[in-house]
């Protein structure tokens, strides 16, 4: 009886598992989830048991037959000698057995040490396992086209510290015994289920973590929902244990146990992605050259991340000095970008590959460079290239940028072991916490860049902005040895989270604000243009100022109003005008002709430059916006036309929309 309760149970368990909705996105995501194969698993093992208990019975059953058919055939055989069962019941008639006390049945047990060792190991490593050593592998694995190290780099940490941290769950659990240990393990596997349960199958509303902030107080509502829920998985164990012991006492070894195996199978089957799309550790572009400029002809690219128009409208009303530092700039107020996120925004800008998310981005990056003649071109012209910006996002692998960026180091890229596991332990945390506790463990993409080691020789480029200003300020732009040099400096600009203040001076993550860091960002740019100046060099040189894309107000719905890019350019020999605005319908696809302009190289093959396009075209753009899968539907990429004047909404049409289907990998 006890046997079928507990296999309808996990049935109806597992039945409402595979009803609940899952979605799964791009950057870090803590929903994304490899349940499905959990679940498979599951059944399959359970399924084994089921028929191994089932087969057993069958044995015992045969077994017991026999005996008894022996037990018949001896009675038959014998004469019945009129033996009397002694009662031993009597025997004990004159003693009274005095019951314990409540206070003593808390600490009574008639189980064995090592049973109550068994109890607590099960119970201690579906802890362990679950939240230090699966959680983390499954993050990993399911985003790992998001991460620039190798996860073989921080693992072996990881598994000493889920060792250490078994090893103390269960030494005080082996202090405690009769209600008092049942009490502790009950907790424990409440925790462990209720976290199981909000890490697989209730977080799917949270989104993706991509540094932006996540305002909490929409999701109050959420908060004592989903608490009332957790505590109730939380409290189960000890409703179970009080009204049916027996069952409890088979679910704190079996749940455990089965929850174990699930995810051994899920990491089995995960291994192959991980394998398969492990970064790229011995090529990475430096930090070489990154504060030198060449002495006759510099092309400068810096790119704000996410520069909106909106953003630095606000800030040049309200910072009206700023404009004087732009002198010998124009403005084009009128620019739009292919793409709202850095990939593949930033690869589009450097190869002019298209990517519709119908193939995995490994694959776009590598057939991008390899096929692109944009960056060889300017190299065989004589210009050292220099690329500063993220794996991942930009690029896949530095290998494929070897022989088009002189800043790349063959070395072996190493990662700060503690770091590492400190994030991917809030990581972790954050997935399987209550949504009310989530704030606490609130991490981002941003946030695992960070954990390379900077100490390696060369150093590595990490988009660290306040780092940037400061060694900026400290070493000052030097003369290196070349005579031209096109520099690609991508900065975290107005992307969350916010960790500089108006100064460019470093702040606690998303302590800022947008219009903050957007100040702090002009400050590091202008910082830049001095330095020029003080060279004597900021004439001769072409200063492209941008953003790779605009700031979108949400990755689930359409865009709700205009997404246009920041546009600042100071073309070679002005200096000393004020600061202009250009009109011009132009975009991101205008990028390379005007680089090869600058370079003085042909590009009627590349397009028009951003100068020459008039101010009356009527040339369609296009924007091409990926909206995450969410309950609002699949994952799909929304095709934009855009008309004459992209600040106005009403010239925004929606051409076609397609469903995407590998934004991330196969």
């Amino acid at each position: 009886m006890m046997n079928r309760r507990l296999l309808l149970g996990i049935f109806v368990f597992f039945s409402v598992c595979l009803m609940l909705p899952l979605s799964a996105h791009a950057y870090i995501d803590p929903a994304t989830t490899s349940y499905v194969i959990q679940i498979v698993s599951a059944i399959v093992i359970t399924l084994g048991i089921t028929i191994g208990v089932f087969l057993g019975r069958i044995r015992m059953f045969f077994l017991n037959a026999r005996v008894r058919t022996t037990e018949w055939r001896i009675r038959l055989r014998t004469k019945n000698r009129g033996n009397k069962v002694s009662n031993y019941a009597s025997q004990f008639a004159g003693y009274q057995l005095t019951p314990r006390s409540k206070w003593a049945n808390l600490w009574h047990d008639n189980r064995t040490h090592v049973q109550r060792l068994l109890t607590a190991f099960c119970i201690s490593l579906g802890v362990t396992f679950t939240f230090i050593v699966f959680g983390p592998y499954e993050m990993y694995a399911l985003n790992v086209e998001v991460f620039a190290f190798r996860l073989s780099d921080i693992y072996a940490g990881i598994l000493i510290l889920a060792a250490i941290v078994l090893v103390l769950l269960i030494v005080p659990m082996m202090l405690l015994r009769g209600k008092l240990f049942d009490a502790a393990v009950s907790i424990l596997l409440g925790v462990l289920l209720a976290g199981y349960i909000q890490g697989n199958f209730l977080n799917s509303a949270l989104g993706q973590l991509t540094g932006d902030f996540i305002d909490w107080s929409q999701h109050a509502r959420d908060f004592i929902i989903n608490l009332l829920v957790w505590v109730f998985i939380a409290l189960l164990p000890l409703l179970i244990h009080y009204f049916w012991p027996k069952v409890w006492a088979f679910s704190v070894r079996f749940v455990p146990m089965l929850l174990v195996l699930m995810q051994l199978v899920s990491m089995l089957a995960l291994k192959g992605d991980v394998d398969k799309y492990q970064p790229d550790t011995e090529h990475y572009l430096s930090t070489a050259g990154l504060y030198e400029v060449a002495a006759e002809d510099n092309i400068i690219v810096i790119i704000l991340d996410r520069m909106d128009n909106t953003y630095v409208d606000a800030l040049l009303n309200s910072q009206p000095q700023l404009i004087d530092k732009f002198d010998g700039f124009t403005r084009y107020t009128n620019n739009t970008t292919l793409y709202t996120a850095t990939f593949p925004a930033v690869c589009y800008m450097l190869t002019g590959k298209v990517h519709m998310y119908d193939s995995p981005r490994s694959e776009y990056f590598q057939d991008a460079y390899k096929n692109s003649t944009f960056l060889p071109t300017l190299r065989k012209n004589g210009y050292e290239v220099k690329m500063y910006t993220e794996a991942r996002f930009s690029y896949d692998s530095a290998a494929d940028l070897v022989g088009l960026a002189d800043n790349v180091a063959i070395a072996e890229l190493s990662v700060q072991g503690d770091a590492a596991i400190k994030e991917f332990l809030l990581l972790s945390a954050y997935r399987y916490a209550p949504i009310s506790f989530k704030p606490f463990f609130w991490t981002s993409t941003g946030r695992f860049t960070q954990v390379l080691n900077k100490d390696t020789d060369p150093a590595p480029y990490i988009t660290d902005d306040a780092l940037f200003y400061e060694t900026l300020r400290s070493r000052r732009l030097t003369v290196g040895p070349h005579d031209k040099s096109f520099s690609f400096i991508h900065l975290q600009g107005m992307h969350a989270p916010f960790t500089i203040d108006e100064q460019a001076q470093r702040i606690p993550a998303n302590q800022g604000t947008v219009m903050g860091q957007a100040e702090g960002s002009f400050r590091i740019a202008i910082e830049y243009l001095d330095q020029l100046k003080e060279l004597g060099l900021y004439e001769s040189s072409t200063i492209i100022i941008t953003g790779d894309h605009g700031a979108r107000a949400n990755d689930h719905q359409a865009p709700r109003g205009p997404i246009t890019s920041g546009l600042f350019i100071k073309p070679k020999g002005k200096a000393g005008t004020a600061l202009t605005t250009n009109n011009a319908p132009v975009s991101d696809s205008n990028f390379q002709a005007s680089i090869f302009k600058a370079a003085g190289l042909p590009y009627s093959d590349l397009g028009q430059a951003y100068s020459d396009v008039p101010a009356d075209s009527q040339a369609p753009r296009y924007l091409y916006h990926l909206l995450v899968e969410s309950n609002e539907g699949p994952e799909r990429m929304l095709i934009y036309e855009i008309g004459q004047n992209a600040r106005d909404f009403s010239m925004w049409k929606v051409q076609e929309e397609l469903l995407v289907t590998y934004s991330k990998r196969p």
